[in-house]
């Protein structure tokens, strides 16, 4: 875009400080061929540059015709003003570039007053009004293939177009041509998961119980995120789905982790976790459950068995003249109390 606007203001200034210049372009050729040249040379996205000039606003079409394509390492520059000029005439969905901007009643510009303090200009030029243009004035495409002798090639682009003005002796700006770029969209990411854009909200992930993360560095790719469970949420078969009924190749070559852009068969929704659980691998509980059967009767046990350790102290001093029994007398009794556990079958049981 930037490249754009500043060729587009370039020419402005050129044909408004300049008014003779706009008026016979062929002794010209060779310059606007080398701006037109520059364009690419100045981004590698871009892949064609196309200026047009229009010397008379009554003709349909444009009489210069000046093109520039990458091919490779090299960038071939051509000349297709007649053919072009045949071709443009009419309006259709393919010349709409130019048209548009042709047609444009009153287009929005912005004014500003030029002061020149050199003495070769004329007295007429030193003070003027120059329009030029920002962003907003240019001209989105969507997205396109390619096509070589009637065929279509696998190679996204995507044009870009702003038109360039002179004056008329009244001062009012006066459409002159077309600046043109045609963008590579191969190393472009296609971002499915934002909220504006072509491709926004194009993803298939459930939003109630997941969240869409897209995966980069494919370039112009369809079906390349994936679909990850929200906090509280866990999904049964482990793994990162995005709603898709085919399985993607493995990737294993390119490294891409495991289950990005896959499809697992079965449910494609999240399941939420055990309340009071933040994350989750399933339904497992995250906590221990109580159980208050058991803990009573650990509680149970643990009193009766210092109420047998009160018992045997009672005894111990009852006998404490037999040197010999009283020393036995409190294993003897918690022997009788295990015994009597394990005859009534009392297994404790815990939760992990």
């Amino acid at each position: 875009m930037d490249t754009v606007i500043q060729a587009t203001n370039f020419l402005n200034l050129i044909l408004q400080t300049n008014r003779s210049r706009g008026h016979d372009l062929r002794q010209d050729m060779e310059w606007y061929h080398a701006l037109v040249r520059s364009i690419l040379e100045g981004d590698p996205k871009i892949h064609r540059a196309v200026l047009t000039f229009n010397t008379e606003s009554s003709s349909p079409g444009p009489h210069v015709f000046l093109q520039a394509t990458r091919a490779g390492s090299e960038i071939v520059l051509q000349d297709l003003s007649i053919a072009a000029h045949h071709h443009l005439k009419n309006k259709t969905p393919e010349t709409e570039w130019f048209h548009e901007f042709r047609d444009r009643k009153n287009p929005h510009l912005h004014r500003r007053v030029l002061s020149h303090d050199i003495k070769s200009l004329d007295a007429s030029l030193r003070r003027g009004d120059s329009y030029i243009i920002d962003k907003t004035q240019m001209k989105w495409s969507a997205p396109y293939l390619e096509c070589e002798n009637g065929n279509f090639i696998p190679k996204w682009l995507l044009t870009l177009s702003a038109a360039f003005y002179g004056l008329r002796p009244n001062m009012a700006p006066e459409f002159r041509g077309v600046v043109r770029v045609d963008v590579s969209l191969q190393d472009v990411d296609i971002d499915q998961c934002s909220s504006d854009g072509w491709f926004a909200g194009t993803h298939r992930c459930n939003l109630t119980s997941m969240e869409c993360i897209p995966i980069r560095g494919y370039g112009f790719v369809l079906d390349r995120y994936k679909c990850q469970c929200k906090k509280g949420f866990y999904h049964p078969r482990r793994v990162a789905v995005n709603g898709f009924k085919r399985k993607e190749k493995e990737r294993a070559v390119s490294g891409s982790p495991r289950g990005e852009g896959a499809m697992e068969e079965g449910s494609s929704n999240c399941l939420p976790c055990m309340e009071g659980c933040a994350y989750c691998r399933d339904d497992t509980p995250c906590h221990t459950q109580e159980d208050g059967i058991l803990r009573v009767a650990i509680i149970s046990f643990q009193g009766l068995c210092m109420l047998g350790d009160f018992i045997g102290m009672v005894l111990a001093y009852h006998f404490r003249r037999n040197k010999v029994q009283h020393l036995w007398l409190p294993f003897l009794f918690r022997a009788w109390v295990f015994k009597l556990t394990v005859d009534a079958g009392f297994v404790p049981k815990f939760v992990s």
